[in-house]
């Protein structure tokens, strides 16, 4: 009996092993999105979660630097996130991925770049649509998003 169930935690240590990286590479993501979104360098980010300012790049980068339990609890108090959501790599799907990642590099722009780049969807994308036989409305929704996001990071300034 007692053979049995050290063979049951053996099984369970392996699975462990594997679900621990893809849980530490699930939190480096959603840590470095949570940077970008907020327009932190590096060295602000691991100043704010109470470490040294070149830790957070040691370990996000250079995977030098091991995550701890109090990396972990800081990050999920100060940004809001339950244990689980920032350790769960299954429950975010590749498009979620995608959408943070694109939400997180286009609110890092100067707002003068994404005023272009709003500028470059009215011109370039509609004739595009019409030449591939798309509609029109979600690349000005896309542009009026961006304006929007302008307006938004102005006021963040502010």
């Amino acid at each position: 009996m007692k053979n049995n169930k050290y063979r049951e935690l053996e099984k369970k240590q392996e699975q462990m092993i594997e679900w621990a990286g893809a849980s530490e590479e699930s939190l480096r993501e959603k840590m470095e999105r949570v940077r970008l979104q907020n327009n932190f360098t590096r060295m602000e980010f691991s100043e704010l979660l109470g470490y040294n300012k070149y830790t957070y790049s040691s370990m996000a980068c250079y995977r030098k630097t091991k995550m701890t339990a109090n990396l972990l609890l800081r990050f999920c108090y100060m940004f809001g996130y339950d244990i689980t959501q920032a350790v769960t790599y299954a429950s975010e799907s590749e498009l979620d991925k995608s959408t943070y990642e694109l939400a997180a590099i286009i609110s890092s722009f100067p707002p003068d770049a994404i005023r272009s780049l709003a500028d470059g969807m009215d011109i370039i994308l509609p004739h595009l649509a019409e030449e591939r036989g798309l509609p029109v409305a979600p690349y000005r929704r896309l542009s009026i998003a961006l304006r929007e996001l302008v307006e938004s990071l102005k006021k963040q300034d502010e």
